[in-house]
């Protein structure tokens, strides 16, 4: 795997589905069941196959890469920040809670498809089991910038906050919903820089007395929310979201 290809997956793969539908969620990172360099490059192998471009259907990319990632849609489990992201997909397009089972179903055939309603990308395009953990300085020889990862993610930011935005002016989506403001808080600069502007922080009372909250914006008739942490967010700061958003927009997104 020559650093030509891995550099060409950096700056353009950016994750799944449809860059023309209505819905988008911009998160950290991709998780890695192996965390290792052989996912990584099995990954490049699919994408290079697949298109190279932008984004790929999800489904198809993970069964083709067979290293653990593909078992939500061969077993059917919903996986922890997908089933977050189908929870708010179908309250916009349908006001309603899914159930379960509608969930399964809609994971195992809709999800991150290139004709959804939706597409799921990422910041930073590396995929890691956790936010701390890195697989790949050994691959400083060739590219510098990933012998640690606050290196890599300080070099490609750039880049990719750049590239986010061109993205987003282009193809327009009526809800941009970043998933997670950071630990302190430290990702809602990279949030701001793609929108052009700065995210309000929009308190939010919850049953457990402890509060909570999210932050939001509208600019260029794109409406931005940040959640603190999708994965654990309490169910009031998901509901404001949906009720602030249907209740400044024209008409219903498309199903």
């Amino acid at each position: 795997m020559n650093k030509e290809r891995i550099e060409n997956y950096i700056n353009n793969f950016y994750g799944y589905g449809n860059l023309s539908s209505q819905i988008w969620f911009i998160g950290i990172e991709e998780g890695s069941n192996t965390n290792s360099i052989e996912e990584l490059y099995r990954r490049i192998e699919v994408w290079e196959e697949l298109s190279s471009k932008n984004t790929v259907d999800c489904k198809e990319f993970h069964l083709k890469i067979k290293m653990g990632n593909e078992k939500p849609f061969t077993t059917g489990s919903i996986q922890a920040t997908w089933g977050r992201y189908i929870d708010l997909i179908i309250q916009l397009t349908k006001n309603k809670k899914p159930e379960k089972i509608e969930k399964r179903t809609f994971q195992l055939n809709n999800l991150g498809g290139l004709n959804a309603n939706h597409c799921m990308i990422e910041l930073y395009p590396m995929p890691c089991r956790d936010r701390k953990s890195w697989s790949y300085a050994q691959l400083r020889d060739d590219l510098p910038y990933l012998g640690n990862k606050t290196e890599y993610e300080n070099f490609v930011s750039d880049i990719r906050v750049q590239n986010l935005k061109k993205l987003i002016n282009q193809y327009k989506p009526k809800i941009v919903i970043f998933n997670s403001a950071g630990e302190k808080e430290g990702l809602i600069k990279y949030w701001n820089k793609i929108i052009g502007d700065n995210l309000k922080k929009i308190n939010v009372q919850t049953k457990s007395g402890k509060g909570d909250f999210f932050f939001k914006i509208y600019k260029d008739d794109v409406k931005y929310y940040s959640l603190h942490n999708l994965k654990y967010e309490a169910i009031e700061v998901k509901n404001n979201i949906i009720d602030d958003f249907r209740n400044n927009q024209e008409g219903n997104l498309i199903d």
